[in-house]
C-alpha cells in the first residue's frame, strides 16, 4: 500500500554509490528503501558516505529535501562482500552493468584495459589469454575475487582470468588500485579485482548472438528466477573463432549457475557453481621458434558462503573449491622425434574464510581468517613423486610425475575510527605457510572531507606474495626455475585527493612502493639461462588520475558521459646488474578517453581511445637486435540501437587497423568488428 512515509520512521539518502551495498553496510541496522536510484558508474566511497555511526550525519544534513516516494519495502543485510566497504580510504574503481553493456567491449580483459593504473597484456584476442598488471605490478601480483571468493591460480597469474564467466553474467567489476593485503590476504600485493555476477533481483531471461571477422562467432544465454527468498541465476555462451593469423584459433565454452537464499532471520547463502572449457592456437606465445604451439584448459569452480547480521554484528563465512587443468603443446601437429611429451598441469585450490565487523563507539572493528591449500600435479613442476598418476582423458601412458602441496593460514584485524569528517583505520595481517614460514603485514590509512564533495587520503600498506609453482619449478630449454625463492614483500605509501559530485567525479592520487625480494627471471650474459631470483629491490613511483563527467538528464542533449583516465610510472631496480626478463618491461604512460552518447530514436554511440608508451626493450625474431617498445594508439568505437526488449549492435576494436603487439613479437589482431543482437524479456 502507497503511504507518504514520516522522516522519524525513514532513513533517506539522496547519494548513492551502487545500488545494494556501499553506505547501509556501515548502518548496523537494517533498512528499508524509500528510493532506489543509479547515479555513479565509476566510484569511490567518501568518508562521509561510512562515516554512519553519526546517524544525524546523512538524515540531518539532508532534512530539507526529504522526499520519499515509496515503493515495496526491501530489506537489506548489511553484509561486507565489497572492495568499497572494505577499503573506504582507497581508490576503489567500480564499472556498472550498464557501462559495461555501452562500451565496445567483449571480453573482460577488454573491459579492464580502459581502467586507470591497468596494463592489460594479451597473447590472444577476445580473453584467449590475458595478463593483468596494476600500477606497475607483473601478472603474478594481481588478486583476482569472484563474488569476493579468492580464486587466484597458484601455477601462474597466466591463468588468473580463466574464469567461467563472461560479459553478459557480470553485474560490476571492483578494482582496488595498491595493495589490500590487510583486509583481502596474502597475495593482493599491487591491486585486486571483484567482479560480481547475479545480483539481479527480478525474473529475466536474456539472449544474444554475435558474428564478426575471423569466422568469429559468441552466443549466450542466461536467466534469473526470483522465487521469494531464492533467488537462481544460470549461463551458457561460447565464442569461437578461425583466427586472425594461422594457429590463432580459439573456443571457449562457459557454464556458470548461482543460487542465493535470503532471510532476515536465517541469513544469506550463496552458492556458485562454474565451468569453462578453453582451447587454443598459441601462436609463438612463449616462443616465436615454434609458433606450432597449442594450449587446452578447464576450470572448475564451486563456492558457498553464509552472511548473517546480529544487530550491529556482522558475519561472513565461505569455502571454496577451484580446479584448473592446462595441457601445453609445443607442437600441435607434426612434431619431431625428440619432442616426447606435452606439459601437464592440475592446480587443486581449497580454502575456507570467516570475516566479522561490529560497531562500538570506538568505531568499526573487523576481524578475519582465511585457511588455504594449494596443490599442484605436473610432469613438469613440483618435488617427484614415488607413484605416478595418470592424467585424466589422456592416453595410457600418459604421467603426472610431480606434485606440490603448500598450506596457507592467514588472519587479520582492522579498526575504522570515525569523528565528523575524519575516518583513521589501521590493521595488521599475518599469514603462515608451511613452505616459507611467518610474515607480516601493518597498514594505516587516513581520510579527511573538506566538504560533501572534496576528500584528502592518506595511507601507508605493507603487502605479500608468495612465489607461484612456476617461479619455483619451471625447467625448460631456456628457463629454470628456483626453490629457494622469498616471498615478495612491499610497502606503499599514497597520498590521494577526491572530488564527487553527480555531474563531476575526478580522483588522483600518487604512491611510491618500495619493493623487496621481487621475483624476475635473470640472467648475467645471453649465453646462461633465464633463472627465477629475488632482486635486492624494485622501488616504483606512480601517480593516476581519473575523471568523470555525466551531464544531468534536465540538461543532456547528446553525451550521456565522458571519463578521462591517466597513469605515469617510474621504476627504480637495484639488481646486481643482471640482464631482466620483465621487471622493467613496463607501461611507462597511459591515457584512456571513453565517450558515451545518447543518440535519437533509441541510438547510442561509444567510442574510446587509448595511448601507451612502454619502457623496456626487447630482441626482434626477424633482426635480432635490441629494440625499443613503440607507442601504441587504438581506437575501438560501438553503435547500438535499443528499443524494449530488443538490442542491436555493431563495434569495432582496432578501428583504425594499428599495427601492434602487446608481448614481443606476438602481433595482435588489426580491425576486427562484430556485431549481434540482444534480446531481454
Amino acid at each position: 500500500m502507497k503511504q507518504r512515509l514520516s522522516k522519524k520512521s525513514v532513513i533517506c539518502f539522496h547519494r548513492w554509490t551502487r545500488k545494494s551495498y556501499a553506505v547501509f553496510n556501515s548502518l548496523g541496522k537494517q533498512v528499508k528503501i524509500g528510493v532506489l536510484a543509479f547515479g555513479l558508474s565509476i566510484v569511490t566511497l567518501s568518508t562521509q558516505a561510512v562515516s554512519a555511526q553519526d546517524k544525524t550525519t546523512h538524515s540531518e544534513a539532508r532534512e530539507s529535501e526529504d522526499e520519499a516516494v515509496p515503493i515495496d519495502d526491501v530489506t537489506i543485510l548489511a553484509v561486507e562482500k565489497t572492495l568499497a566497504t572494505v577499503n573506504p580510504a582507497r581508490v576503489v574503481t567500480v564499472i556498472s552493468r550498464k557501462e559495461i553493456s555501452q562500451l565496445p567491449v567483449q571480453d573482460l580483459p577488454q573491459l579492464l584495459e580502459y581502467v586507470a593504473g591497468v596494463d592489460l597484456r594479451q597473447r590472444g584476442a577476445n580473453g584467449v589469454q590475458a595478463d593483468i598488471s596494476i600500477r606497475g605490478g607483473n601478472f603474478d601480483q594481481s588478486l583476482i575475487l569472484l563474488n569476493g571468493i579468492n580464486l587466484t591460480d597458484p601455477q601462474t597469474g597466466h591463468y588468473n582470468l580463466d574464469l567461467p564467466v563472461d560479459l553478459e553474467s557480470i553485474d560490476r567489476v571492483e578494482l582496488l588500485q595498491g595493495p589490500g593485503s590487510r583486509t583481502i590476504g596474502p597475495h593482493a600485493f599491487a591491486g585486486t579485482i571483484n567482479i560480481v555476477t547475479g545480483t539481479a533481483a527480478q525474473n529475466q531471461v536474456q539472449a544474444r548472438a554475435e558474428a564478426g571477422c575471423y569466422g568469429y562467432y559468441n552466443w549466450g544465454a542466461n536467466g534469473t528466477a526470483a522465487l521469494k527468498k531464492w533467488t537462481l541465476f544460470a549461463n551458457i555462451s561460447q565464442k569461437k573463432s578461425d583466427g586472425y593469423v594461422d594457429n590463432t584459433d580459439f573456443d571457449i565454452i562457459n557454464l556458470f549457475a548461482q543460487v542465493r537464499y535470503a532471510d532476515s532471520t536465517l541469513g544469506q547463502w550463496n552458492l556458485q557453481l562454474g565451468r569453462q572449457q578453453k582451447g587454443y592456437g598459441a601462436n609463438g606465445f612463449y616462443s616465436l621458434t615454434y609458433p606450432n604451439q597449442y594450449e587446452k584448459t578447464s576450470t572448475n569452480l564451486a563456492t558457498l558462503d553464509y552472511a548473517k547480521s546480529i544487530g550491529k554484528f556482522h558475519l561472513l563465512v565461505a569455502a571454496y573449491y577451484r580446479q584448473h587443468y592446462d595441457k601445453f603443446e609445443l607442437f600441435r601437429s607434426r612434431p619431431p622425434a625428440w619432442y616426447t611429451s606435452h606439459n601437464y598441469h592440475r592446480t587443486d585450490v581449497a580454502g575456507t574464510q570467516l570475516r566479522a565487523h561490529f560497531f562500538s563507539p570506538l568505531g568499526k572493528t573487523m576481524l578475519g581468517g582465511e585457511i588455504r591449500g594449494e596443490h599442484i600435479y605436473s610432469n613438469v613442476l613440483g618435488d617427484p613423486v614415488s607413484r605416478p598418476k595418470p592424467v585424466k582423458n589422456e592416453p595410457d601412458g600418459i604421467f603426472y610425475t610431480k606434485e606440490k602441496q603448500r598450506n596457507i593460514a592467514s588472519w587479520f584485524a582492522q579498526q575504522v575510527y570515525y569523528h565528523h569528517s575524519f575516518s583513521i583505520a589501521g590493521g595488521l595481517q599475518g599469514s603462515y605457510s608451511n613452505s616459507f614460514g611467518h610474515y607480516l603485514c601493518a597498514s594505516a590509512d587516513a581520510a579527511y572531507s573538506f566538504t560533501k564533495a572534496l576528500e584528502a587520503t592518506i595511507s601507508a600498506n605493507s603487502s605479500l606474495r608468495l612465489p607461484t609453482y612456476t617461479d619455483l619449478y619451471y625447467q625448460g630449454a631456456t628457463n629454470t626455475g628456483n626453490p629457494d625463492l622469498k616471498p615478495e614483500q612491499a610497502a606503499t605509501y599514497e597520498l590521494g585527493l577526491k572530488y564527487m559530485q553527480p555531474e563531476l567525479k575526478m580522483q588522483t592520487s600518487v604512491f611510491y612502493r618500495v619493493g623487496k625480494n621481487i621475483i624476475d627471471w635473470v640472467r648475467s650474459n645471453s649465453t646462461e639461462l633465464w633463472q627465477s631470483k629475488n632482486h635486492i629491490s624494485l622501488n616504483t613511483l606512480g601517480a593516476t588520475f581519473t575523471g568523470t563527467y555525466s551531464p544531468k538528464n534536465s540538461v543532456k542533449r547528446f553525451l550521456s558521459s565522458a571519463k578521462l583516465d591517466y597513469t605515469c610510472l617510474q621504476m627504480y631496480l637495484d639488481g646486481n646488474n643482471m640482464e631482466t626478463s620483465r621487471t622493467l618491461d613496463y607501461l611507462k604512460h597511459k591515457i584512456a578517453l571513453t565517450c558515451i552518447y545518447d543518440l535519437a530514436y533509441g541510438f547510442g554511440f561509444s567510442w574510446s581511445l587509448i595511448h601507451e608508451r612502454r619502457n623496456g626493450q626487447y630482441v626482434d625474431f626477424t633482426s635480432q637486435l635490441s629494440t625499443n617498445f613503440s607507442p601504441v594508439t587504438l581506437v575501438d568505437a560501438k553503435l547500438f540501437w535499443s528499443y524494449k526488449y530488443v538490442l542491436l549492435y555493431v563495434e569495432t576494436s582496432n578501428l583504425f587497423s594499428y599495427s601492434y603487439f602487446d608481448y614481443a613479437n606476438l602481433q595482435q589482431p588489426g580491425r576486427w568488428t562484430k556485431s549481434g543482437i540482444r534480446i531481454k524479456i
